[in-house]
């Protein structure tokens, strides 16, 4: 268990302390004793809990609520703070008040180091700094060269010590995610799988069999087109009309000014689309796969909602779970490694595909939920 330290008087006085701009918040039971401390997100923990509409813009939104409800059952006293927001005075004066500390950078490191004899858990929530860090370059340096441009190196994050200076590491993503760091810290991590926002999500099998297209796929992704992959992918399907590509939120400038996106009949742009909405969900049943070649991931969400629905998933190894071989197919990040996937793909039957389809949303009902994040997290923090 975490060990026990004395309670921190100037933390006792400001329990209820509600800083502007939702910069902290802090949890106090009378029975607990231990003080954690968690650099996170603030925001869930000012949203009420049936409020829809807001968690369900990402699944680590409901999951910063199971993270406290799990420390404060562990016995601790909680101090939340934005893990990336601007340190205050008063945080200046957490030497040696913690039993646990938890989180992200910078925060994390921040107060870690403040709190040396703390028990320190680093959260996490993507690979390690400087494969993204190196992917990033890479990919950009690639994508300037070949469409003689000047994008801009885009979601560098900035070098930090949390790795090493943490006891332990709780990482989200799988063996493929654990191999991105060096030799010497992978013995701290154990794996943590996310949750889905469509873990209540009801499969329609007969939706999906009456829907589904062979030759449709998706790219759904966020920020950091090129880092995820995108060019590749418009690049292969601008030569393939035979294929439709559905491309799912926001394409930045870059791709869009460059690659000429709208000349091509077979590649339709979407934009933002609400995951829980009816236009988003008929998407989805009728494409037959997800092509996600992505440099540098945790476990994107966004693979797992598409498999939600059914969608078999193309993706990069960095973008994939350890069972991904049961369920779709590797691919690298160039155009050949793409065409490999393509093919794959259509040598299936249609009952073959409808098979992998429906064993595709039944293992991502089971693996990625909410209840199943509690356990693993639950567990984890019972074991420190």
């Amino acid at each position: 268990m975490i060990r026990l330290l004395s309670i921190p008087s100037n933390i006792k006085s400001l329990i209820y302390d509600f800083v502007p701009f939702r910069k902290r918040k802090i949890f106090k039971i009378p029975a607990n004793q231990k003080w954690a401390y968690v650099s996170y997100l603030i925001e869930p923990l000012f949203h009420r809990v049936n409020d829809v509409q807001y968690f369900d813009k990402h699944q680590n939104r409901r999951e910063a609520l199971v993270i406290k409800d799990v420390l404060l059952g562990d016995g601790c006293n909680v101090v939340f703070e934005q893990f990336n927001k601007k340190m205050t005075q008063w945080n200046f004066q957490y030497k040696n008040k913690f039993d646990l500390i938890f989180g992200l950078e910078p925060n994390f490191e921040i107060i870690a180091k403040k709190n040396p004899f703390a028990l320190k858990t680093y959260y996490a929530t993507g690979v390690h700094y400087e494969h993204q860090n190196k992917m990033i370059r890479l990919r950009t340096e690639s994508f300037n060269q070949k469409y003689n441009t000047n994008y801009p190196l885009c979601r560098i994050v900035k070098p930090h010590n949390s790795v090493n200076i943490a006891d332990n590491i709780l990482q989200i993503g799988s063996a493929f995610t654990i191999e991105t760091y060096p030799a010497e810290y992978r013995n701290k991590i154990t794996l943590i799988d996310q949750s889905n926002n469509l873990d209540i999500f009801s499969f329609q099998k007969k939706k999906r069999i009456k829907s589904m297209k062979k030759n449709e796929y998706i790219w759904f992704g966020g920020g950091g087109n090129i880092l995820k992959g995108l060019d590749i992918v418009i690049e292969y399907f601008s030569k393939h009309p035979e294929y439709k590509l559905n491309i799912v939120g926001k394409v930045e400038e870059a791709i869009v000014d460059n690659m000429d996106i709208n000349s091509f009949n077979n590649i339709v742009l979407h934009g933002y689309m609400d995951i829980g909405s009816s236009d988003f969900s008929n998407i989805a049943y009728q494409c037959a796969f997800c092509i996600y070649p992505s440099a540098s991931e945790g476990c994107p969400g966004t693979v797992i909602q598409l498999m939600s629905f059914g969608v078999i998933p193309i993706v990069s190894q960095w973008a994939a779970f350890d069972e991904i071989r049961d369920y779709g197919f590797i691919v690298g990040l160039d155009i050949d490694s793409i065409h490999q996937g393509i093919t794959w793909s259509q040598n299936f039957s249609i009952s073959q595909l409808l098979d992998k389809s429906i064993n595709c949303a039944i293992f991502a009902s089971s693996k990625w939920n909410l209840k199943r994040f509690n356990k693993q997290f639950t567990t984890f923090i019972a074991s420190l």
